[in-house]
């Protein structure tokens, strides 16, 4: 009998110590699974950043590119307004500066020229605007024209002179557009979010 107890003893001290091997096995395989996983997610952040940065770099050569086309028409604009609002005196050079201006500000804003800025825009941002008009139908013609100044990194100082609207105003459009534009189920939310918001 004693010889039967040792040996239930040891059969039981042997599948112990298989089970307890065994659960040792499934526990050190889920910690390199998990350790993998660690590892997988932070390469995929890594890239992530290393997109972010990339794309940081694009839209800041986009808004250099764009200042140095634009720039000479805006320092135009603002001496035609700045002497404009000089002559007090002179209501008819005041008038003929002012008038100018805004013929400079109406070329600007014509159809061509939008049509360029929106070229040059496509052309460096995977055609983000392409996508929102097809994303988007019921945006207005001004709608698109607002985001691409967001875009080309006008200031609202700027956008508000040149559309010749209040600077509030600009913020409630601007909160209205981001409102209608990133939509969670938007298969470009990330461009959107990135680039306009």
């Amino acid at each position: 009998m004693k010889d039967t107890l040792t040996l239930i003893a040891l059969y039981f001290f042997l599948f112990g110590s298989l089970f307890l091997l065994l659960i040792s096995a499934f526990y050190k395989r889920r910690d390199r699974e998990k350790q993998r996983q660690i590892h997988y997610q932070q390469e995929l952040l890594d890239s992530m950043r290393f997109q972010v940065r990339e794309l940081s770099e694009e839209i800041l050569n986009l808004r250099k590119s764009c200042v140095s086309l634009y720039k000479d028409s805006f320092q135009e604009i603002g001496y035609l307004i700045e002497r404009s609002l000089m002559l007090k005196d002179d209501e008819k050079a005041k008038k003929e500066y002012h008038e100018r201006a805004q013929e400079k500000i109406t070329l600007f804003l014509s159809h061509e020229k939008q049509k360029e800025r929106e070229r040059i825009i496509n052309d460096k941002t995977d055609h983000l605007l392409d996508k929102l008009r097809t994303e988007f139908p019921n945006l207005s013609e001004k709608d698109i024209q607002f985001l691409s100044f967001l875009l080309l990194g006008f200031d609202s100082s700027l956008i508000s002179m040149i559309l010749n609207v209040s600077q509030n105003s600009l913020y409630v459009r601007k909160s209205r557009l981001k409102g209608k534009i990133l939509i969670e189920g938007s298969p470009n939310y990330h461009l959107y979010k990135v680039w306009l918001f």
